[in-house]
């Protein structure tokens, strides 16, 4: 397996799919999963697989035997270990499964035929979810979202000021960037005792594609509107560990990078 996962030189492929036969590796793959989703948070205080927040889970990222495998083994991918050969892969009988048979549509449903049909009009430039709270505008780059626990904007919103219900943005660092206010003990943002604020903007590696990378510094003013009283704000570490408090100026704290972190916790 070692030398099949290998890249080939030009870097032009990997090699995935191996847990469609591999009993082993099917094994650890869910193994990992449970593992993660009974991880408990140390903020929120509940596992993954309990948390109201977390709607979805990816299990596996793009893990084919057709592009990523037959891929590699194209005679243009200069792989060391191609030849000029037929290959076969033989892959186990699966029994069918429940929700992949066939059935009839509810009568409200609209069925769609035309792939390439636009249900969106040709002058239209933004989206908004039919429940208002996330709202996509493809024209700015801009993306928010406007929950009762969690309230984010993200993309070019740099320069701007981003007006959400409990929390307005104003943002000095130009281009892009991403600011997230979430509750962290199931209240909603107003009366949390417990906010984590998350910032970030552009990131690149140092060199190439290794490690490490450098975080462009965000400068930004985030009034927050919250009935709590005694709320302290402490920069967090990449581990999750609490750094030394800061006193916010309240509702309106400025943030300039100069802690070296893209997390905060304000809480009692």
């Amino acid at each position: 397996m070692e030398k099949h996962t290998k890249k080939s030189k030009n870097n032009e492929a990997e090699v995935f799919g191996y847990n469609y036969f591999n009993d082993r590796v099917e094994q650890l793959m869910k193994e990992l999963n449970e593992k993660y989703l009974n991880h408990v948070n140390l903020y929120a205080g509940l596992a993954y697989k309990d948390d109201p927040a977390i709607m979805g889970l990816l299990i596996t990222n793009e893990n084919d035997l057709t592009n990523h495998f037959g891929n590699l083994m194209l005679p243009n991918k200069n792989n060391p270990y191609h030849e000029q050969r037929k290959i076969s892969l033989c892959l186990p009988d699966v029994a069918e499964l429940n929700w992949d048979k066939e059935s009839s549509p509810d009568k409200n449903t609209t069925i769609i035929s035309d792939i390439d049909h636009d249900f969106i009009p040709q002058n239209q430039y933004a989206v908004t979810s039919d429940t208002k709270q996330l709202k996509r505008n493809w024209r700015d780059g801009i993306q928010t979202i406007n929950t009762s626990h969690t309230q984010a904007a993200q993309g070019w919103i740099g320069n701007q000021v981003i007006r959400l219900n409990d929390a307005n943005i104003i943002v000095r660092t130009p281009k892009k960037a991403a600011i997230a206010i979430s509750s962290l003990d199931g209240k909603p943002i107003r009366q949390s005792n417990k906010l984590l604020i998350t910032l970030v903007a552009r990131a690149i590696p140092l060199s190439g594609r290794k490690l490490p990378f450098l975080s462009e510094p965000i400068k930004s003013q985030i009034q927050i509107k919250n009935i709590t009283s005694g709320l302290k704000l402490v920069p967090l570490n990449a581990q999750g560990e609490k750094l030394e408090s800061i006193k916010p100026t309240w509702l309106n704290h400025n943030f300039p990078q100069k802690e070296g972190t893209h997390w905060f916790l304000l809480a009692s």
